[in-house]
């Protein structure tokens, strides 16, 4: 995925500036088989307008 080191990797804030929940789904699973997982993430607003705060409650749950 990057040069950056796997420590480097871990620190980063991602932002989720996707259109669907599908589309975020994705790349959060392909990040995960990447052995990287972001320190944060920040839903946006587009996304957040979208889906409503189910997806917050999914993604806390699926990640927790």
């Amino acid at each position: 995925m990057s040069k950056l080191s796997p420590e480097a990797l871990n620190k980063l804030i991602v932002a989720l500036d996707f259109s669907s929940k599908e589309e975020t789904f994705k790349f959060l699973k392909r990040c995960n088989d990447e052995s990287f997982r972001p320190a944060m993430v920040k839903i946006g607003m587009e996304l957040f307008y979208s889906e409503g705060p189910e997806l917050v409650r999914e993604f806390r749950s699926e990640n927790s």
